[in-house]
Formats: C-alpha cells, structure tokens, sequence
C-alpha cells in the first residue's frame, strides 16, 4: 500500500445491465437464469405498476446463489477497469458511519427525523415515524426507530445489530411475518 500503486475498492460499481448479465453467463450461468427469470418482476417493483411483484421477489429472491459480486464477476473479469476518484467515501452499512456523516451538536449528539436528545452525549438517534423519539440523559447511545421496530443499544455494539436481526427471525416478528 505504501508503493502508492494499489487503489482501494470501494465497491461502487458501473455498468449496463447487459454486461454484468453477460459476465454472470460465463461465470456463474445459473445465477444469470435466476437473476433474468426476476427481471420482469423487477420492473414491475420499480414501476409500481406489479400488483404482487414484491411478493413474487421476496418468495424467488433467496433461491438465487449468495455470492458477492466481487467473488462471481469483478475478479475473473478482463473488461474491467478501475478509476482513482478524489471524493469522500464511507461505507454506510452502519449506524455509526452514517452519524459520522450527519451534523452533530454541541455534545456530540446526531439527531434526525422526529428526534431529540436532552441532557445527552455521543448518541446517534434517528426518529423515523410518526412519534417523536426522545433520549434523555443517554450517553453513547443508538436509538432507532422505524415501522418495523426500534432499536436502543451502546455505539460499541453497533456491529451487532445482525444479532437483533437473527432473533426477531428466529421469533417471526419481521415485517409481513405471522408471529410465532
């Protein structure tokens, strides 16, 4: 790295839809099937136009093969390039990196939505209906809410959160789920 003649992937990506079908065809055909059998419902999803396509997606998308596309396309291809971009980048796949890209206030609080933190330091909370959120005396807190469910748990344990995931799972308490 130090060379200074290796760039780092972010995993942003470019390119027609053809291509990366094509790529799939040469190196993981059966999944190339799959993704084209999806592509109508697809459409329909995006458009708005699909009564039940949602559903037809979240009933045929988990069959498909769990593979990166960096494993099953980027690193057999030999019509890829790479450009060298001078711009911020953060992976907001966390709580935490996306408060680090929010304004924060006086005690290092980031507040979004119906939110509000009151005598509190370093929280990340995001009101994300109806209802007002409000922390009072937090410290080092994340608080969610969203109409699925709310979250409440230490910055430290923010990589967590797939923990949570797997138990609301495992009790049948996701959105569209019968509960168990």
């Amino acid at each position: 790295m130090a060379s200074g003649r290796y760039l780092w992937n972010s995993g942003m990506f470019c390119w027609r839809p053809r291509v990366v079908l094509e790529a799939l065809d040469r190196h993981r055909p059966a999944l190339a099937q799959g993704v084209r059998a999806l592509a109508p419902a697809a459409k329909a999803f995006v458009s708005g136009q699909g009564a039940g396509a949602g559903e037809t997606l979240a009933e045929r998308f988990p069959g498909l093969e769990s593979v990166s596309i960096d494993y099953a396309v980027m690193e057999p291809a030999t019509n890829a390039a790479m450009i060298e971009a001078a711009f911020e980048w953060d992976d907001l796949g966390s709580w935490t990196a996306w408060a680090r890209r929010q304004a924060r206030d006086p005690r290092g609080n980031a507040a979004s939505g119906r939110a509000v933190t009151i005598d509190s330091d370093d929280c990340v909370v995001l009101g994300g209906g109806e209802r007002p959120v409000v922390v009072l005396g937090g410290k080092g807190l994340i608080v969610i809410e969203h109409e699925g469910g709310t979250l409440v748990c230490p910055v430290e344990r923010a990589d967590e959160v797939r923990k949570a995931v797997r138990e609301l799972e495992q009790r049948g308490w996701l959105a569209g789920e019968e509960p168990r």
